[in-house]
């Protein structure tokens, strides 16, 4: 069952709604997310870009293995210094990916 039963017709002119077209291509919101964000007074902030999205599951990634590589130390007392490396290799690369 819908949790909005109250429903509300609203009138634009031309230049109000190029302004909303605009806000819900860069919020990626439809028009009563939107709206309903003014009303509750929420920020609105733009839609993160494409990339977003992978960045976060290499990030994720990153700090699974740094978890596995710690669980590792603790359990045996060492640690591979190859898996390291390659843990921070990753981790520079990402960086200067989200950098520019």
């Amino acid at each position: 069952m819908r949790k909005r039963s109250i429903r509300r017709e609203i009138t634009l002119n031309e230049k109000e709604d190029k302004k909303l077209q605009s806000l819900m291509q860069k919020s990626g919101l439809t028009a009563c997310q939107l709206l309903r964000k003014f009303i509750l007074e929420t920020e609105i902030r733009p839609r993160p870009p494409d990339e977003y999205a992978q960045l976060l599951r290499e990030l994720s990634a990153i700090g699974n293995n740094i978890n596995q590589m710690a669980y590792k130390a603790n359990g045996l007392g060492e640690i591979c210094i190859e898996e390291v490396r390659a843990m921070r290799e990753a981790f520079e690369k990402l960086y200067k990916e989200v950098k520019r």
